[in-house]
């Protein structure tokens, strides 16, 4: 299916090998091959097989090494997959990804990988946008590897952040410099209303950056609202005092002004394109 896919639209998929964490894997059938002493063996040549020489009898071979842990821990039936991952990576040297659940454990993966000593700038530690503090992305970043905002979009589930707490993490790890570690993936960000210009070929964040519209500064609200006001003129722009203070652009300080004048001069002021002009009190 994944080759037709390929094929028809024209676009390249690099499958993967590995198992999901332990709760949504195959633990029944490992724990009980570990139970005999066989699984580590047995993952190991899964895993070398599908790489050098083809998936489920086919001639596609995997390109990536995808490795997961659970909430909070990596089990021991998780650990006998890292341990295969590693030895793979280091016999082939394709590049490990990994998947952290509920925004955990990603420092500890890093720890665990770069001690085992994979290539950290072959390895990525994925889901890294389901954690906003800021101190869990550096303590992962200090090893070396890559890490991955990719679920942009999705948000309020399997305990997401919501996409804003994601960017105000994400513009702080780019303030700091970790700009070219940080892979935004293209699918999430068209998930969450992003641009449909074709990806670049520089993945770090600090390139896609200027193309994700999310991590924009959006237009305030009563920007939005002058559209419906500016042409009847029964609707006077009367902003609260204190919604003033929120206003970023050029008409927040001619209305700042305006008010600390004349309060009631303000009130007879409406919008007509970026200008203000005076507008004789109408009711009704």
């Amino acid at each position: 299916m994944l080759r037709e896919i390929s094929e028809r639209a024209e676009i390249k998929i690099i499958c993967s090998t590995g198992y999901y964490y332990e709760a949504e894997g195959a633990p029944a059938y490992f724990k009980f091959r570990q139970g005999l002493g066989s699984a580590p063996g047995e993952i190991e040549e899964m895993m070398m097989t599908e790489i050098t020489s083809g998936i489920g009898g086919t001639e596609i071979k995997a390109g990536v090494i995808k490795l997961a842990s659970s909430k909070e821990a990596i089990t021991d039936y998780e650990k006998m997959f890292f341990d295969a991952g590693v030895k793979a990576q280091m016999e082939t040297s394709i590049p490990i990804i990994t998947h952290t659940q509920e925004g955990t454990m990603g420092p500890e993966q890093a720890e665990m990988l770069v001690g085992a000593s994979v290539d950290p700038n072959r390895t990525m530690i994925g889901h890294m946008d389901g954690n906003t503090d800021v101190s869990y992305h550096i303590a992962t970043l200090a090893h070396s590897v890559n890490i991955a905002f990719d679920r942009f979009g999705i948000q309020g589930i399997v305990g997401a952040p919501i996409d804003e707490m994601r960017q105000t993490c994400l513009i702080g790890l780019l303030g700091r410099g970790y700009g070219d570690r940080i892979a935004l993936p293209r699918h999430r960000q068209r998930l969450a209303g992003a641009s449909a210009s074709p990806p670049r070929r520089r993945r770090g964040a600090t390139r896609q950056l200027a193309h994700n519209p999310p991590l924009r500064q959006r237009r305030p609200r009563h920007e939005e609202r002058r559209d419906l006001r500016r042409t009847d003129r029964r609707y006077l722009y009367r902003e609260p005092k204190e919604d003033l203070r929120r206003l970023t652009n050029r008409r927040a300080g001619i209305c700042s002004r305006l008010y600390a004048v004349s309060p009631a001069y303000y009130s007879s002021c409406t919008v007509s394109g970026n200008e203000y002009r005076r507008r004789p009190w109408k009711r009704g």
